[in-house]
């Protein structure tokens, strides 16, 4: 039952999209949605005069709390880039998973504008993948030492010279 249960969770698990694209407030707080812990992590886009070299968060203006934290990346730039409101914005930080209380302040970065959070990957997180991998698992291990899986074997033979067959 727990193998069926750890399966059956997975497979919500996967199915539950990414969570939508946010515009960030260049001149206020934006509060940022809880991502679970098989969601992918947030972005911070915005719009830089050259992608390669990324401003620091503190030099667009903005403060962010709430977030767990993910090693930075040299080259933001795998995150791709993005258009909004017919302007390029490139990837400025990598924010990771966001909790309950996760906000994004910014104060006077409107030359970084439009800002923008995204989740870090489209393509589903690999952890519910890894969740069904070990549910099937534990139920093959469950279907393996359940008593009448080890009795079957003698019962397949039928009775042996000797046995009583009282």
């Amino acid at each position: 039952m727990l193998g069926l249960g750890v399966v059956g969770f997975a497979l919500v698990a996967a199915s539950t999209p990414q969570p939508a694209a946010l515009r960030v407030d260049p001149d206020g707080s934006t509060t940022v949605p809880r991502t679970h812990f098989f969601q992918n992590g947030w972005v911070l886009y915005a719009a830089v005069e050259d992608p390669r070299r990324v401003p620091d968060v503190r030099e667009l203006g903005c403060s962010t709390t709430g977030f767990t934290p993910e090693p930075q990346p040299r080259d933001m730039t795998r995150y791709g880039s993005r258009v909004v409101d017919d302007a390029s914005i490139s990837a400025v930080l990598l924010l990771g998973p966001s909790g309950p209380d996760a906000v994004v302040d910014c104060r006077g970065a409107s030359a970084a504008a439009p800002l923008v959070l995204a989740a870090s990957s489209e393509a589903p997180a690999f952890t519910p993948t890894a969740i069904a991998i070990v549910g099937v698992l534990v139920v093959v291990l469950g279907a393996l030492v359940h008593p009448v899986t080890v009795e079957l074997p003698s019962r397949l033979r039928g009775p042996r010279p000797g046995d009583d067959l009282v």
